[in-house]
């Protein structure tokens, strides 16, 4: 009977709402000095400055070898200024090029082209070093015949290939376009790169281009070779292909059965791909409701006590991190990237202190008393709500460190955010520090005695009293540590602890009251659940699926997975 509060107030809590909101970032510019040379500029050579100016040439055969001349540097930076001569967007002034760039609007200048050196990307200067605009095209402007843009077009396709850092996007916007001028730089960087994670690109940058330009053996070996790939990106095109095939037609039987086995071969490795993305994204989940119900679970398994405020002390954690991220970036920016490390005492101390305050102000007076206790700790919850938010207002937010940002690729398809990789670390070492705590230091062993029978303990000289505070502080510490975890993929706003609340007390219940393997299990099982239902139905009907799945298996098990043991397990 004990169970059925946890489910009352498990639907009691369920309507939650989310704030979100968009931060701002502000950028800033430095002066550069016009007289000065750029480091750019050192790598690009005085042969690409003066084929450029060759190419105001009237003589096409001088203007070809110019263009030849700026393909053979192997400069990426050279990429503006081509596009540029292609556009008629480039002149020569003082005999280097000028880049006259996409019309902005300036305060007094209205919608003005900003000049910039197309070999350094610096903006031009006035005599009062500010930036030089004009409203104008040039009228001796550089443009490329109509014959020559093709052949500037695979020259820049060659140099974007050859650029180390934006070389990936360089080749995926190359495929995306099916630019068929573009197959020969493409087998001519394949056949210059003998390895690497640009291998499997290329392959699958030249099957896409040929998929649409080729036809007979040569499409059906571009289509295997999708196949071989098994990446998403081929399949919107090889299912456009399917649908515009005539499979009626004997001559297309061949394509037909390459098309439907590379598309089968595509799609079920994208299947495995999602199931793995549900399991991490449900183990991530998982691993904020260990926390969670870590906390709560040990203070409902020592005394009996339903802490409605327990979603509050995990947003105490949460605020206690911004509060710190804030003075870093004050007082010691140059450590803001390991804000995070100090961070985490301070959540746990933070929200620690307030769970201990609850307990002997409030929770001590009302032992014994179920209801009251249950009420008190609501009421407190509110308090603390409307307390923050009067401090702080309804949303914040904090920028991770930067070694929490990005993802790490797995394969060409999948990547792991690197902000989830870390919580399921910290929810690790978390636990084995809770384990250790509970198992292998005195207050784990006066906590084990108090739960296993309260008054033997008392009668030994134990301070069950002092016990209870201590204990009611490490839960609540332990929902603070989770707190610290949200704000790295969330935003934080005063109610944040509602949307968790009601998971925890599933755990709990599912579980088994006070015991450490029986939550971590159940937290894990709940967030794979979630993940893994939420693609087919909405996240509030998941969460009423999973109260349904949780109801009927407390009918067979009503005391959770591991029944609790000690003075609960009589009650």
């Amino acid at each position: 009977m004990r169970i059925l509060p946890f489910l009352l107030l498990a639907l009691l809590s369920a309507a939650t709402t989310v704030c979100a909101e968009d931060s701002r970032a502000e950028d800033s510019r430095a002066d550069d000095s016009r007289a000065e040379p750029s480091q750019a500029e050192d790598s690009v050579t005085s042969v690409a400055v003066a084929a450029f100016a060759r190419l105001a040439s009237p003589d096409a055969d001088e203007r070809e070898a110019a263009i030849r001349t700026l393909a053979e540097q192997g400069d990426a930076r050279l990429v503006p200024a081509l596009e540029g001569f292609s556009k008629g967007m480039l002149a020569l002034r003082d005999g280097r090029p000028v880049l006259w760039a996409s019309k902005t609007a300036i305060d007094g200048l209205g919608q003005v082209y900003p000049l910039i050196d197309a070999l350094t990307g610096d903006p031009l200067r006035a005599a009062d070093g500010s930036p030089s605009y004009t409203d104008a095209l040039p009228s001796d402007a550089l443009r490329a015949k109509p014959a020559e843009r093709k052949a500037i077009k695979a020259v820049i396709a060659g140099l974007q290939l050859r650029d180390p850092d934006p070389g990936r996007s360089a080749i995926l916007s190359v495929a995306d376009r099916g630019d068929v001028e573009s197959l020969p730089a493409l087998r001519e960087q394949l056949a210059q790169t003998i390895e690497g994670p640009f291998v499997p690109l290329l392959r699958e940058a030249i099957a896409r281009i040929e998929l649409q330009s080729t036809q007979g053996s040569e499409l059906i070996a571009a289509i295997d070779a999708l196949g071989e790939t098994r990446a998403a990106r081929a399949l919107p095109a090889l299912q456009e292909r399917r649908r515009t095939l005539d499979a009626a037609d004997p001559a297309n039987a061949a394509l037909a059965v390459s098309l439907a086995f590379a598309i089968e071969r595509i799609e079920s490795r994208q299947a495995v791909l999602r199931s793995i993305g549900h399991v991490f994204s449900g183990l991530s989940l998982g691993s904020i409701l260990v926390l969670m119900a870590l906390g709560l679970s040990i203070v409902f398994g020592l005394m009996g006590v339903i802490n409605m405020a327990h979603g509050e002390l995990m947003m105490v954690g949460a605020y206690a991190s911004w509060g710190v991220s804030k003075a870093f970036a004050a007082w010691m920016p140059g450590l803001f990237e390991w804000y995070l490390i100090a961070a985490i005492p301070a959540a746990f101390l933070a929200a620690a202190l307030v769970g201990w305050l609850i307990e002997a102000l409030v929770i001590r007076h009302l032992y014994g008393r179920p209801l009251e206790t249950l009420l008190a700790t609501w009421g407190i919850s509110l308090v603390l709500v409307q307390a923050v938010r009067a401090a702080f207002g309804d949303l914040m937010s904090t920028a991770p460190p930067a070694w929490l940002t990005g993802s790490l690729a797995i394969t060409e398809d999948f990547a792991l955010p690197v902000n989830r990789v870390f919580i399921l670390g910290f929810a690790a070492a978390c636990i084995a520090l809770v384990w250790l705590v509970v198992r292998r230091t005195r207050l784990g062993l006066l906590l084990r005695a108090t739960t296993q029978n309260r008054q033997m303990a008392a009668a030994l000289g134990v301070s069950t009293r002092r016990i209870d505070g201590l204990t009611f502080a490490f839960g609540a510490g332990i929902a603070g540590l989770a707190g610290l975890a949200v704000p790295l993929y969330d935003k934080i706003n005063p109610s944040m602890g509602q949307g968790y609340i009601v998971e925890s007390f599933m755990v709990v219940v599912t579980g088994g009251v006070g015991n450490l393997a029986g939550v971590i299990i159940s937290a894990l099982t709940l967030g794979l659940g979630a993940k893994f239902i939420e693609p087919w139905l909405e996240a509030v009907f998941t969460k009423v699926v999973l109260l349904g799945v949780i109801i009927a298996f407390l009918q067979w098990r009503p005391s959770g997975l591991f029944p609790a043991k000690g003075r609960l397990a009589d009650v």
